[in-house]
């Protein structure tokens, strides 16, 4: 009887094991798992869409950063080329004008100025020289100030150009007789294009020309012409356009300090440029 009574034990035992194998998890094991889960996945969501907003961030501040480059670059490679004296900016800062170059070149003799007491003159002798006239309208010498450019008192240091001919030239006529403020060191004069602004208005950035020429005050209002949107969201940043005066030794610097904006994010840019005066 012991025998069978052991082997019946054994047969109990075996069982019971295999039972207990087959029972799988409890759920409170369930619970604690699916809670675990529930945390990682928590965790890993948070990271995942902090990244993604970071990167979305860089996007954005990169195209702000191109934008803002391309736009100031753009002012400055004009700028450049302006007629030294010529740039003045509105009592807010807000706009900026100056006049562009057309060409240069050399004039003979002396001119009439407010020094010498010479007749005024209706045309300027200079050496044989080609450019394409069709957007020369001024003829300036030795300007110092914008004072001595946009007025029409005579003397003053711009006057209108006349009626050219065939090229080359050798005589500039000039729209009016003219006595100027004083020669130029170099006997060197300009021919420019009538002004062109750029003004923060609305909330963007406009660039305008083919409004003629004014001797008014520089305002802050769209002047006429042609208006071009060269960046939208764009505001001052203190004031946009500020300007180191030149003089006659001296080169004249345009400092630009403008926001550009992209939805919640903005990116101050500030830039220079430097408006080379040649007498």
């Amino acid at each position: 009887m012991f025998p069978c009574s052991a082997h019946s034990e054994a047969r109990i035992f075996a069982v019971g094991a295999v039972r207990k194998q087959q029972a799988g998890f409890t759920l409170v094991e369930m619970i604690f798992v699916v809670v675990i889960l529930g945390i990682i996945t928590s965790i890993g969501s948070g990271f995942l869409v902090s990244a993604m907003d970071s990167y979305r961030t860089a996007q954005v501040r990169n195209q702000i950063v191109q934008r803002g480059r391309l736009t100031l670059e753009q002012m400055s490679r004009e700028l450049r080329m302006a007629v030294p004296s010529s740039v003045r900016t509105s009592a807010s800062g807000l706009c900026v004008e100056f006049m562009p170059i057309i060409t240069a070149t050399n004039y003979q003799g002396t001119l009439p100025d407010a020094e010498n007491g010479r007749a005024a003159v209706n045309q300027i002798s200079t050496g044989s020289f080609t450019f394409t006239p069709a957007l020369a309208k001024h003829v300036l010498v030795a300007p110092f100030s914008p004072s001595d450019i946009y007025t029409n008192a005579n003397p003053s240091a711009r006057v209108g150009l006349g009626s050219l001919g065939s090229p080359p030239f050798v005589l500039l006529p000039l729209a009016t007789s003219r006595v100027f403020l004083r020669n130029s060191l170099n006997r060197r004069l300009f021919i420019a294009a009538d002004p062109v602004r750029f003004c923060i208005s609305g909330g963007h950035l406009w660039r305008y020309s083919n409004y003629g020429f004014s001797t008014s005050a520089l305002g802050d209002g769209n002047p006429g012409g042609m208006g071009s949107l060269m960046a939208h969201s764009v505001a001052a940043n203190g004031t946009a356009f500020q300007l180191s005066p030149g003089s006659q030794d001296r080169n004249m610097v345009v400092r630009m300090r403008l926001i550009f904006n992209n939805g919640s994010t903005s990116l101050q840019l500030h830039h220079q440029a430097l408006v080379r005066n040649v007498p």
